[in-house]
């Protein structure tokens, strides 16, 4: 007996609950959803990064640490005149100073703040 029939089996004992197909199916479904967000903790193909400004690491050989990327979007008659319709480039200004980034191969979701960051600027 696998955990999601275990967990199924308790919670159809519950003289309340009467079927123990669909607790398994909710259980199932329940765990699908945390696979996928933990998939989407780990460093992924380049090519299936976000193309809507959302900021993530990315990261290329080159370099021993990853840095805060995000797509940007050519305007109209430079995506024409290119056949490119964005790049992805730095999130901080004073990195996409020094230069072009070069060609990330990975990418992963930035992590969630810390929970107590609001304590660090002085909020109760």
């Amino acid at each position: 007996m696998d955990l999601v029939e275990k967990v199924a089996r308790a919670l159809a004992s519950d003289p309340e609950v009467q079927n123990l197909d669909q607790w398994k199916s909710w259980i199932e479904d329940a765990q699908t959803v945390v696979d996928i967000v933990l998939e989407e903790r780990e460093w992924q193909p380049i090519e299936t990064a976000p193309k809507d400004g959302t900021k993530f690491l990315a990261f290329w050989p080159e370099d021993e640490f990853p840095f805060v990327m995000h797509w940007a979007e050519f305007d109209p008659e430079t995506a024409a005149e290119i056949g490119e319709k964005g790049y992805f480039t730095y999130s901080e200004m004073a990195i996409s100073d020094i230069g072009d980034p070069p060609e990330a191969t990975h990418w992963m979701p930035l992590p969630d703040p810390p929970k107590d960051a609001g304590r660090a600027l002085g909020e109760k």
